[in-house]
């Protein structure tokens, strides 16, 4: 064992003993059991080059270990010994766990040693069309390995399911790409002899690989030259017809003639699945042309009258209603209607209300926040109609909407209010209902403190005991990757063993800063799959305070609450201190390197480096104490001008004013929802509830402290 693991791994173990009572948990976090520490003893030898003795650590959990620490054995044991000896283990393997995976890699042990006949025979009931990628590849190859006739046909089978892996294109480069290149000519026919003997692919077998290939790559220009080759062939493929779709809308500028294309298609079929994909596609190249949004419309509602599923139909559905909005808001509110009852998942949507928010605003179509709030609640999410609530009120509050009865203006205040304090995963809209309603610390904590979400949760005692496991041995760079491995496979694991396992990341974290946003992203799993209602104090593994002296030292220096820093650093890096962004953007508070220089000269530093987290934390603070500042301390201004600069949040400001012809400035909090970005509405969002949950969960402030400050009321 490293010097690292000697040193740290007891002192934190027994600490988060204890801390999984401190954050009130009840399960006790046992010790690993006999036959599962071999496994973690194996992988030490291992590092040692101690082969023999990884070997019989590893053979003793694979036979009596809990089922996870058996199967990691069996997978270990599986690339020791010699060749016989590996295959005689592989064989041992799938008769153990009998599954898909232990095939394929029994499968890939056969392969590589060139047993292609065994391959076959142990891959004889492999679905082309259902079995993964992995498997398919192996007997594909073995097919081919050993001249079968049927190898074109099944071929020809694979590329044509639905999803395109990277297995296919590990097959396109080995077995396909010098059948594909003679055929275009760009080599010699026999130039590839050796691998072509006995072999022979179809013209227009090699046209659609070729094909599929492209728009997996993303090289949908190349793809959509191949078109005229398979069209005619595969019109009947409703799997094909969608990939087409794709080289069409990416691959090419000729809108009309595609939809004209795709319009034929859908006439002629007699097959719902390619009258929904060509349907759907001819809507998204009309959607492309100007003044062509009535003709959009018309397809997208041939797709829906054609989906097979409720996925099809929520995509049919989402861009009718973004071809309505070209049209008019209120073409959009008809269609919305019209066919919101029969869509199938509501947050699959929320994206188009965030869209159609600020136009209703800028048009001052007040009135139908509440026609939309009242028409969707128990139909939309809980997302979206906690935010219609949110605005109705407001709407009533700043006269906007006007009632009659002053009383019946109250209630309506008050009903909107607490239906907002229902609002989904995102607390934003919860927080600002209980600012506005002036809520108890009793009403807080019962709002803030994430539900129960997973109302199927069964414990899978093997995976929490082989997560508990690496803890306990020492391999924290294990965890996370695991426990992401288990949840997108269907495996729940507790809330307690959760809470403990992202302790004991944070923990590493102090002396490694990588564990710092693996412990929050396993936190943010585990939230969002709860098994039952979150404590207040649990709630701060979601909020934690990483590199905690940085961010005191810094706020103190800059005059800065620390709650808006911690939230801006979670909200920009999720604490990761060694992120990077597309756009280039570089650690905890995501400072661009010109940004940095221009702060540098301000702080008098010659030389800067945004990697290191001292002097990324100072910027950062630095920069938002600075804007804070120049806009007269309106925090929430300063949020926005961090992520969209400061000229268009005073040029947003004064539209907002012309556009709505208010003769003063928006309250802040409606003047978020007209910005035009939608990345920094959600941005701003982000910010106010981060900071909410920063001083209530650490610092005991009350909700309505905290907004009061952020938005300067």
């Amino acid at each position: 064992m490293g010097i690292y693991r000697k040193f740290y791994f007891f002192p934190v173990f027994f600490s988060l003993f204890f801390s999984a009572f401190a954050f009130g948990c009840k399960a006790k976090v046992e010790k690993v059991s006999f036959y599962d520490s071999h496994y973690f003893k194996g992988l030490e030898f291992l590092k040692k080059g101690e082969i023999l003795e990884a070997k019989k650590s590893f053979r003793l959990c694979f036979d009596k270990g809990s089922y996870f620490c058996a199967r990691k054995s069996g997978e270990e044991l599986s690339k020791i010994g010699g060749r016989q000896e590996r295959e005689k283990f592989c064989l041992e393997f799938l008769d153990k766990f009998n599954d898909e995976d232990a095939l394929a890699l029994t499968c890939s042990e056969f392969f590589d040693n060139g047993e292609f006949a065994k391959v076959l025979e142990l891959s004889e009931n492999c679905d082309f069309l259902s079995s993964s990628g992995k498997l398919c590849y192996f007997r594909l190859c073995s097919l081919i390995e050993k001249k079968y006739k049927n190898s074109e046909e099944n071929c020809e089978l694979w590329f044509s399911s639905p999803q395109i892996t990277k297995w296919h294109d590990k097959f396109y480069s080995e077995y396909l790409i010098d059948f594909v290149r003679e055929k275009d000519g760009k080599i010699s026919p026999g130039e590839n002899a050796e691998k072509t003997v006995g072999l022979s692919f179809s013209e227009e077998f090699l046209e659609l690989a070729d094909f599929r290939i492209a728009v997996y790559r993303g090289n949908y220009k190349a793809a959509y030259a191949k078109i005229p080759y398979i069209a005619e062939k595969y019109l009947k493929n409703e799997v094909v017809i969608s990939q087409i779709g794709k080289a069409c809308l990416y691959g090419s500028q000729e809108f009309s003639k595609n939809a004209g294309f795709f319009q034929k298609i859908a006439e002629k079929s007699d097959s719902k699945a390619v009258k929904f994909y060509s349907y759907f596609y001819a809507g998204r190249m009309f959607s492309k042309i100007q003044n062509r949004a009535l003709y959009a419309e018309k397809s997208f509602e041939s797709a829906m009258k054609n989906a097979l599923d409720g996925g099809q139909f929520d995509n049919a559905f989402w861009y009718l209603l973004d071809s309505s909005l070209k049209i008019s808001t209120d073409r959009a509110v008809s269609m919305l209607k019209k066919y919101c009852f029969s869509w199938d998942n509501p947050e699959y949507f929320d994206d188009f209300f965030e869209i159609l928010t600020p136009l209703l605003i800028s048009e001052n179509k007040w009135e139908l926040f509440a026609e939309l709030y009242k028409n969707l609640d128990g139909c939309a999410s809980d997302e979206t109609v906690s935010k219609f609530a949110w605005l109705y009120a407001r709407a009533i509050q700043e006269k906007f909407i006007v009632l009659a009865d002053e009383k019946e203006a109250q209630i309506e205040i008050s009903n909107a209010l607490n239906r907002a304090l229902s609002s989904g995963k995102e607390p934003y809209y919860k927080i600002m209902a209980l600012n506005a309603l002036s809520s108890d610390e009793k009403m807080c904590e019962k709002v803030l403190c994430a539900e129960k979400t997973n109302f199927n949760f069964s414990r899978n005692e093997d995976a929490e005991k082989f997560l508990l496991g690496c803890m306990e041995s020492g391999f924290p760079e294990m965890i996370y990757p695991e426990y992401l491995n288990f949840c997108d496979n269907g495996i729940s694991i507790s809330l307690e063993v959760s809470v403990t396992l992202s302790e004991y990341l944070k923990k590493n974290g102090d002396l490694n800063e990588k564990f710092y946003p693996e412990s929050l992203r396993l936190a943010s799993k585990s939230v969002l799959n709860a098994e039952k209602k979150l404590t207040k104090q649990q709630m701060k593994i979601f909020y934690p305070r990483d590199f905690e002296k940085i961010v005191v030292s810094a706020c103190e220096k800059y005059n800065l609450n620390e709650e808006h820093l911690f939230a801006l650093i979670r909200t920009e890096s999720f604490f990761d201190s060694g992120i990077k962004s597309s756009a280039g953007a570089v650690g905890l508070t995501q400072l661009m390197e010109s940004t940095a220089g221009d702060i540098a000269k301000k702080l008098k530093w010659r030389n800067f480096d945004l990697k290191d987290s001292v002097q990324n934390v100072e910027m950062g603070a630095f920069y938002l104490a600075e804007l804070i500042r120049r806009l007269d301390g309106k925090v929430l201004l300063a949020f926005f001008s961090y992520n969209a600069g400061i000229t268009k949040v005073r040029r947003w400001m004064e539209n907002s004013k012309i556009e709505l012809g208010y003769q003063k400035t928006l309250p802040l909090d409606l003047f978020l929802e007209t910005i035009p970005y939608e990345e920094t509405r959600g941005y701003g969002r982000k910010l106010v509830s981060a900071s909410v949950y920063y001083a209530w969960l650490y610092e005991g402030k009350s909700v309505c402290e905290v907004v009061s400050e952020i938005f300067g009321r």
